[in-house]
This record gives C-alpha cells, sequence and structure tokens, in this order.
C-alpha cells in the first residue's frame, strides 16, 4: 500500500464551499452507494504508485457520472496512473517523481483540463474547502455534493486496521507518523465516515477525522445540476468564479 497527499496549500482564492450552502435538511446517516449498482473496488493504482488523491478522484467521478448522468464510466486503473504519471513525471513506481500530489493543484487540474475516460474528457465546473472539524458540513459534502475528500495526517498505528482513534501518548499515534493519504468519504452514520482507500472500505471515527484530518474538499459538478441549484446559492457562486476567472486573467496578463 502506498499513501501520497502531501502537505496542505493554502490559497486565498480557494472557495469556502459553507459559504454557497442553502439551509437543507441533512439525513442523520446517509450512503451514497445504497441502492445502487456496485461501484467497482480498484485501488486505482494506490497499491504501487502514491497516487491517492487521484484515486480518490476516480471513486468521485464514478459516482458523479452514475449519479448526474445515469451512466458508468469505463474507468480504468490504467487511466488513473496515465494521468498521475503525466502530471508528476513518474515513470514507475518508487521512482524520485512518484512523490504523490497535493489536493488544490489536483482539484485546479480537474476543473481545468480533466481527464479523459473512455471518448470523454471529465471536468467539473468548482471545487472548494470544507471545514474538517465542522462535521455538518462534511455531512453536507456527502449528501448534496456526492462525496467528500479526506485528507489525512495518518499515524502509523492504523497501517493495519480502520481508522478509529484511540488515545495514546504513544509515538505510533502521532499525527503523520504514517504519512499522507487521501480518501473518498461516500457515506456517515452517527458514528463516522465510510471512506474507500486501496480498493476497499475503511471506516473512520469521528474523533479520529478531528484529530488526523488536515484538509477536506468536495466538488461541484456541474452549476446547471438541478440538485445543486436546488442546495446551494449558485447565483453567488458563479459571480465568485467569473471573478476569480477575471482575476487569473490580469495575473496571465501581467506576467
Amino acid at each position: 500500500m502506498k499513501l501520497g497527499k502531501l502537505d496542505y496549500i493554502s490559497d486565498p482564492r480557494t472557495l469556502k464551499l459553507s459559504e454557497y450552502f442553502q439551509s437543507v435538511p441533512l439525513a442523520t446517516t446517509y450512503d451514497t452507494d445504497a441502492y445502487r449498482r456496485p461501484y467497482p473496488d480498484n485501488a486505482w493504482g494506490n497499491d504501487q504508485y502514491a497516487d491517492s488523491i487521484l484515486a480518490a478522484r476516480a471513486n468521485a467521478q464514478l459516482r458523479l457520472a452514475r449519479i448526474e448522468q445515469n451512466r458508468t464510466i469505463p474507468m480504468t486503473a490504467e487511466s488513473v496512473v496515465g494521468l498521475y504519471k503525466k502530471i508528476t513525471g513518474c515513470k514507475k513506481p518508487g521512482d524520485k517523481k512518484d512523490t504523490g500530489l497535493a489536493y488544490l493543484p489536483a482539484m485546479q487540474q480537474w476543473k481545468d483540463e480533466g481527464w479523459k475516460i473512455g471518448a470523454r474528457n471529465y471536468k467539473i465546473a468548482a471545487f472548494g474547502e470544507l471545514d474538517p472539524l465542522a462535521h455538518d458540513q462534511l455531512k453536507f459534502g456527502c449528501y448534496i455534493l456526492t462525496g467528500v475528500h479526506f485528507g489525512f495526517s495518518l499515524p502509523i498505528a492504523v497501517k493495519s486496521g480502520d481508522w478509529i482513534f484511540e488515545k495514546s501518548r504513544q509515538p505510533e499515534w502521532k499525527a503523520g507518523s504514517w504519512g499522507g493519504m487521501a480518501a473518498f468519504g461516500y457515506a456517515y452514520n452517527f458514528y463516522g465516515f465510510y471512506v474507500k482507500a486501496w480498493g476497499k472500505s475503511l471506516f473512520v471515527d469521528w474523533a479520529f477525522i478531528d484529530k488526523y484530518c488536515d484538509e477536506a474538499w468536495a466538488v461541484i459538478p456541474s452549476l446547471e445540476s438541478d440538485r445543486v441549484k436546488q442546495t446551494l446559492d449558485v447565483e453567488k457562486l458563479a459571480a465568485t468564479l467569473q471573478h476569480l476567472q477575471r482575476k487569473d486573467g490580469d495575473s496571465q496578463i501581467k506576467n
């Protein structure tokens, strides 16, 4: 098993998604995958490469396409690893460029360029941060936006099991003693989240999230989605995106 989440990158232009949330009653428990045809359980190359952020993206993209377009896209581990190699310059597992990715540029790449799966190119309309300590924000990301992209600073103590927090001062429970890892959260209940990592489901309790989650993200597939229009302030969001696009354009001209 490989990890692959680099340190958090801060940018003042990054959207804080909670600023666009409408008041929506949240389900006390929710499973994005419930009552749907099974999604493939695949490590998406993360058993060999440090591509956990793209593996989380792959798990998210499958669900976005199924829910928004009612189709199952032909996602493969080769396509995920291929994008990882393109972004990083990595040639083989463990080489000097197989160092993982940071969330912010990986999300920006998803929005600007996307990735080609089969005959289509898949992009998102927007992405933004959630507060890892705000449980309602995380629930909203799963319930409304089809999942949460978690970034963990993992302790080595959980290397062989579910991610359950134990109040211990032992060095193996130190945040980051194992490394940075991305995981896709697809379901939650009273006690925590279920996430996809390395092609399997793991349970993460709320105390573990509070202690070891150092960033959380969600994406908006399209501003035209009925689900998005009913639950987010799309007019405000579109205006913000337009403003950011103008600022980026001005910056490129000045350079």
